[in-house]
């Protein structure tokens, strides 16, 4: 399986990234032709839309790796350092998003997962050891810090709770109340013989 179809070919999305990829690095080339952060544009946001739906870290790794070499391929290649400059600011608050994401538990960010994920980063060479979320992961595992299991429970506990506050639906409650009565009938019955 090639990285393209892991993402999810089934609806042709790899195909898609694969070709946006290709004219963002074909701009990079012929300079002056195309324009090619409207290109690049376009490619963050269908990467944003996939990682949205992402649900395995071989998807998330491979749309990072895209949104990565899109952004190594281009970057070099503006001229203007304005925008060079928002490029890079833009590119770095989307990757940020996408790393504090992943580490995400319900609304917490898991230390250790984001420890995992800053590692997986550096080894792969799309964060460098000084990057403030590596930081943050060091400074986290040295101080007092929820597991992942206790912040899954947190969530099943905080889901719990929000089901249990909702009103009875009432549907159900005649449905419960019917099945009750239907069992009061049938032990009336036994009596009755």
């Amino acid at each position: 399986m090639t990285n393209s179809e892991s993402i999810d070919n089934n609806s042709g999305e790899a195909n898609r990234l694969v070709s946006l990829l290709d004219e963002v690095i074909a701009s990079t080339e012929h300079p002056g032709e195309t324009d090619s952060v409207p290109k690049l544009s376009q490619l963050i946001q269908e990467v944003i839309s996939l990682w949205e739906k992402a649900d395995t870290e071989e998807k998330r790794v491979n749309l990072l790796n895209i949104f990565d070499l899109a952004h190594r391929t281009l970057l070099p290649a503006l001229e203007e350092s304005d925008l060079k400059q928002r490029v890079e600011d833009a590119q770095s608050e989307i990757y940020n998003s996408f790393i504090v994401s992943e580490c995400l538990i319900g609304e917490n960010v898991s230390i250790n997962r984001l420890d995992r994920v800053t590692r997986r980063e550096i080894a792969a060479n799309r964060m460098t050891k000084e990057h403030s979320l590596r930081s943050t992961a060091d400074q986290g595992l040295a101080a007092p810090h929820l597991s992942e299991d206790e912040l899954l429970e947190m969530v099943a506990v905080k889901k719990h709770a929000a089901t249990a506050s909702q009103p009875p639906n009432p549907v159900e409650t005649i449905a419960e109340a019917s099945s009750f009565v239907k069992k009061i009938r049938s032990a009336f019955k036994l009596f009755a013989n």
